[in-house]
């Protein structure tokens, strides 16, 4: 799936550059007169008015693509460190590029079509400024694999997101179980116990939809048993601690001994939870971001010299 997405994407950007390249297809051939200055001035002073007026635009692309990029960028390392909060950050910062991004090329797009107007099909235009067209209508072309990226990269976080609060709640319910064990309020404990079990349902909900996109959930499904053994062995405990009254009987120390060794079953918990992520989506992103790259790449050729460097 991941294969398919980033084939999809590349295959989006070479369509977008062909469809460019219709826009100034009298360019597939050497200009007339570029090795004589005298005989492209014309063309190249009437042009320079109309590349200078898409310059701010193209500033605005290239600005709006890099943090978009940067956006996605960080959504992955966020997720990462199984930071939800972080990644939400991130993906707001990309929907406010992506209010930028879109806008911008759409000014370049509406302009491309009078770039050559007058200039006999840029015929008579000296080689650099041939490329700069080319290169400005590649750009605009691109947005669209661009946007699709994100959008890629903005799915890739939600079973991710989903499975990580999931766990996490899990986690919550069962530290506030232990903590009422302490305080020998076995009852409250196993309540908590219904609660973590309840958010393993949904975690388990989360994993069932990955299986139906073709995951590998090897490490999630060996995680999900893990804390599914460990409640259990809790529950078994505080039954028997409340069926004892508290008293130490031989069941409560047997019951003791299965906690214990759980306890140290999932102790790698967080490290299998950072593969499961990936697993179940958060994979997806790396290949967007590549997308993301060789679009801004096309972006960033079509500035001009001196704004590109400042980039």
């Amino acid at each position: 799936m991941r294969v398919l997405r980033a084939s999809f994407w590349v295959l989006l950007v070479l369509v977008g550059s062909m469809a460019a390249a219709g826009l100034v297809v009298s360019l597939d051939h050497p200009p007339s007169g570029d090795a004589r200055p005298e005989l492209t001035a014309r063309d190249a002073a009437v042009l320079a008015p109309r590349l200078a007026a898409l310059e701010p635009s193209l500033v605005r692309l290239s600005d709006a693509a890099q943090a978009l990029t940067a956006a996605g960028r960080e959504a992955l390392v966020s997720l990462r460190a199984l930071d939800p909060v972080a990644v939400a950050a991130a993906l707001d910062a990309g929907k406010v590029a992506l209010r930028e991004l879109l806008p911008a090329a759409e000014a370049i797009r509406r302009r491309l079509p009078g770039l050559l107007q007058g200039l006999d099909g840029g015929d008579r235009l000296p080689l650099g400024d041939r490329d700069r067209v080319v290169a400005m209508a590649t750009a605009a072309a691109g947005v669209d694999a661009l946007s699709g990226a994100w959008a890629d990269v903005a799915a890739a976080t939600v079973a991710p997101m989903q499975l990580i609060a999931t766990v996490r709640a899990h986690d919550a319910a069962v530290v506030a179980a232990t903590e009422h064990g302490r305080g020998e309020r076995y009852a409250d404990a196993l309540v908590s116990l219904d609660t973590a079990g309840a958010s393993l349902v949904q975690a388990v909900a989360v994993r069932d939809d990955a299986d139906r996109a073709g995951r590998d959930l090897s490490t999630l499904d060996g995680l999900l048993l893990r804390l599914s053994d460990h409640d259990a062995a809790l529950r078994a405990l505080y039954r028997e601690l409340l069926a004892s009254g508290g008293v130490r009987t031989s069941e409560v120390e047997a019951a003791l001994a299965a906690v214990t060794a759980t306890q140290r079953v999932v102790a790698d918990a967080r490290g299998a939870l950072v593969i499961a992520v990936a697993d179940v989506g958060a994979g997806d992103i790396t290949p967007a971001l590549l997308i993301m790259g060789r679009v801004r790449g096309t972006i960033d050729a079509a500035l001009p010299t001196s704004a590109a460097g400042d980039g």
